[in-house]
């Protein structure tokens, strides 16, 4: 598990269900805009739920539920526990440490077992977000012939920069080196350690503002189709359905917002996790903030899984849809599950 920043528990319990009462004596929500008094928080206790997120953009959807009181409305008390990685989030779930983690297509691959339930997609991301980093040197793929190219083992970084190799026929003529974040990602190129990487947030940033470095390209060109989907543990989806709907519709009114008021949204996400507003605020609105389960996502999520079993990174033992429990999103959000 990499850098895990869990936030405490005691503390978040009792603030949230202070922040609750008062939502139902002022007739607002966390914030004092929103969820009307007579649906704010119901009589019975609040079910504690512990979703893991990254460090990032994975959780825009959790903060921002908490923050406008969504889950108050639906008599949840979530308890957000922050990661380096979508990844290392959703490694903590598996290990009994949160009950949800929302992780990227390839991220989510690549924890699947028998143990774990895709509960749907949350967002599609467009194209865009990861930005090739290069040397100021470069002028095209075949530079990078002989030298090696870091990646971050587990996330879409890893599947985008293995088929930017396959694309450009440097299978053999490079060296993949795997690296813990996109921290280290950073300080590689710069100390010149590697000769390119795919980057994404402020990393972009800090590539930009090194004259030794450039961004030549982004990930529209290594054709492919993600989703940020949903996992949690199958003994706990199995056992949780109510509680799961809940906690989706909690997130559908989140993706209105996000999509609505991105700038807000990311001040109140940076808020909550001690980040870049104005970073978030430039990827927001390409997440594409939304439940549901299309045909064109479940395709997509079927063409990473064939890749990383052809690559040896994947066994599946059961059709890839055994390894889904849409009910809780049937329920939540019923028009936008089609799969």
């Amino acid at each position: 598990m990499t850098n895990a920043r869990p936030h405490g528990y005691r503390g978040m319990l009792v603030g949230a269900v202070i922040l609750a009462l008062s939502a139902t004596a002022c007739g607002g929500n966390a914030s004092g805009t929103g969820v009307p008094a007579s649906a704010a928080v119901p009589s019975s206790a609040p079910t504690q739920v512990r979703i893991a997120v990254d460090s990032f953009a994975l959780g825009s959807q959790v903060w921002v539920a908490k923050d406008q009181g969504y889950f108050a409305a639906e008599n949840i008390v979530v308890v957000p526990q922050i990661y380096q990685t979508g990844v290392a989030a959703a490694q903590a779930m598996i290990a009994g440490q949160a009950d949800l983690a929302p992780v990227l297509d390839f991220a989510a691959l690549s924890v699947l077992s028998d143990k774990i339930r895709i509960l749907g997609a949350i967002a599609s991301p467009q194209p865009g977000f990861h930005k090739l980093a290069v040397r100021a040197s470069f002028t095209g793929p075949n530079d990078l012939k002989g030298e090696k190219i870091g990646y971050v083992a587990g996330t879409a970084e890893d599947y985008i920069t293995t088929k930017y190799v396959e694309q450009n026929n440097l299978q053999g003529s490079v060296t993949l080196v795997p690296l813990p974040s996109l921290f280290e990602l950073v300080g590689a190129l710069k100390t010149g350690q590697i000769a390119a990487a795919w980057v994404w947030a402020n990393g972009v940033t800090q590539v930009q503002q090194d004259t030794n470095l450039k961004i030549a390209a982004n990930d529209s060109i290594v054709p492919h189709q993600n989703s940020i989907f949903l996992l949690a543990p199958a003994d706990y989806a199995g056992q949780n359905t109510d509680v799961l709907t809940r906690v989706l519709r909690a997130f559908d009114k989140a993706s209105t917002f996000i999509n609505a008021n991105p700038q807000q949204a990311a001040q109140i996400i940076a808020s909550s996790e001690q980040g870049d507003a104005t970073a978030l605020a430039a990827v927001l609105p390409a997440q594409g903030y939304g439940l549901g389960m299309t045909t064109q996502q479940m395709a997509g999520l079927q063409e990473i899984a064939q890749f990383l079993v052809k690559a040896g990174k994947l066994q599946l033992v059961h059709d890839l849809s055994t390894y889904f429990d849409l009910q809780p999103m049937r329920n939540a959000v019923p028009s936008k599950v089609t799969n």
